[in-house]
């Protein structure tokens, strides 16, 4: 569990240092679209990110009002989805030091980012459309649907 935790930071790190997003590097990607809902409404804001580890392939999209929308490489993607709030810093444990800045503290269950095991599968030409349903109660389980659109030939 604490080497999935090390990978996902690290790879959160990674996005952060490489600028984040999609990147032209001329490989289709499928449009991506959805809902994300904490305990039945909309997740106000966050981020969602499409992950394939063994390829080293990240897309983050942002959420806002529980809307998501952007593009993602096709294929069997893992999905981390997270809110970060400024918080006071945990109580030091070093005798004379104290820590005064706030820091980026996670907000939903480990079950959503750092120890998710919530997927989705994206295709090249679409339709590609997710609700994510979450759940902050630590009992429950969330559910991820694709919702099957029918597409104007």
């Amino acid at each position: 569990m604490a080497s999935r935790l090390l990978v996902l930071c690290s790879t959160v790190v990674a996005i952060a240092i490489a600028g984040c997003g999609s990147s032209d590097d001329g490989r289709p990607r499928g449009v991506v679209r959805g809902m994300v809902t904490l305990d039945g409404s909309p997740l106000p804001e966050g981020e969602i990110y499409f992950l394939m580890p063994s390829a080293g392939d990240i897309e983050r999209l942002t959420i806002v009002d529980g809307n998501f929308y952007g593009k993602a490489l096709p294929g069997e993607r893992m999905i981390s989805i997270s809110v970060t709030k400024m918080m006071d810093p945990p109580p030091s444990t070093m005798p004379g030091i104290e820590f005064t800045e706030k820091v980026p503290t996670e907000t939903l269950p480990a079950r959503y980012n750092a120890e998710t095991t919530l997927t989705a599968t994206v295709s090249a030409d679409g339709p590609n459309e997710f609700t994510f349903e979450l759940t902050s109660d630590d009992k429950s389980n969330s559910s991820a649907t694709k919702k099957e659109v029918s597409r104007p030939r």
